[in-house]
């Protein structure tokens, strides 16, 4: 199993052709420059996402469906500028929205 530092390398360099975090507000209708990318049950999917929890996983722990699950994490995707899950890991632990730890 990798090790903390092998985890953050990979990050960085999966989120090395990221949209800088200012044009991602821009982009996000009704986002104030303080206020948060994700909504609180984005945030939650993503934080299951970052522990590895699948989909299927991540809905049984909220209580929600598969599909709910899918759909905020498209949002939050989209939200983040995020092409792939692994891109949408990294730029949320990289905004401090969510922590690998």
């Amino acid at each position: 199993m990798p090790g903390l530092g092998e985890a953050m390398n990979y990050l960085r360099s999966v989120d090395a052709s990221a949209t800088p975090l200012a044009d991602v507000r821009d982009d996000v209708p009704g986002a104030a420059e303080d206020s948060p990318l994700l909504t609180p049950r984005q945030t939650d999917v993503v934080r299951l996402a970052v522990l590895g929890l699948t989909a299927k996983e991540s809905a049984r722990r909220l209580g929600i469906s598969k599909n709910t699950v899918d759909e905020h994490l498209r949002e939050a995707r989209l939200r983040l500028g995020a092409a792939t899950k692994s891109q949408l890991i990294a730029r949320a632990v990289g905004f401090g929205i969510v922590s690998l730890g």
